[in-house]
C-alpha cells in the first residue's frame, strides 16, 4: 500500500504518542520534501522533532511534477500542494490530510483522503487503541481543533463498528 502524508497527521499524531500507527497500518509513509522539513525542523514542535527524525518508515521524496506544484500552491500551502503531487506520481492509495480545502483538492483529484481521526479510527477498528473517545480527548488537549459535530460523528461510527 502507498501511501503519503502532509505534516499534520504526522505532528499530531506523534503529539499524543501515537505516531508508530502510521507504521503498524501502512508499514511505510511517503513524505515530500517540504513535509518532511515542516515535521523534523519545526522550532514549534522540539520534541516531536527528535522523534519523527528517528522513524525509518517515513520516507522522504522529492516531487517532479512542479508545474503542478505551482498550481495547487496557489490555493493550499506548499507541504499540502507538495503531498497532492506525489500521491498523484506515486499513485498512492491513500494521502494523510487534514486540512479541508487539501481534502476538497484530494477528492477533485480522485485521490483516497483520509486524516488524522481516520487513522486512529482505523486503528481502533484494528484493535491497535483501546478507546477512540480517549484518543480524540487528548489529541483535543494537544491543540488539535474539532468541532463537537465531528468528533461525534466519529464516536457514533467507531461503535457502530464495533
Amino acid at each position: 500500500m502507498v501511501v503519503v502524508s502532509n505534516s499534520s497527521p504526522i505532528i499530531h499524531l506523534t503529539k499524543i504518542g501515537k505516531l508508530s500507527l502510521l507504521e503498524k497500518l501502512y508499514g511505510r509513509v511517503l513524505v515530500p520534501e517540504k513535509v518532511y522539513l515542516e515535521c523534523t525542523e519545526s522550532v514549534n514542535y522540539t520534541e516531536e522533532v527528535a522523534l519523527i527524525t528517528n522513524e525509518t518508515y517515513i520516507k522522504k521524496h522529492i516531487i517532479e511534477n512542479t508545474k503542478l506544484f505551482r498550481l495547487l500552491y496557489a490555493d493550499i500551502d506548499a507541504g499540502e500542494s507538495e503531498a497532492l503531487v506525489l500521491a498523484l506520481e506515486q499513485k498512492a492509495d491513500l494521502i494523510l490530510l487534514d486540512d479541508q480545502e487539501a481534502r476538497i483538492k484530494a477528492r477533485k483529484l480522485n485521490l483516497p483522503v483520509t486524516g488524522t481521526l481516520g487513522v486512529l479510527l482505523k486503528a481502533k477498528n484494528q484493535g491497535l487503541i483501546r478507546s477512540l473517545k480517549t484518543e480524540i480527548q487528548t489529541l483535543q488537549a494537544s491543540g488539535f481543533w474539532l468541532s463537537q459535530e465531528i468528533v461525534d460523528a466519529f464516536l457514533s461510527h467507531s461503535t457502530s463498528r464495533g
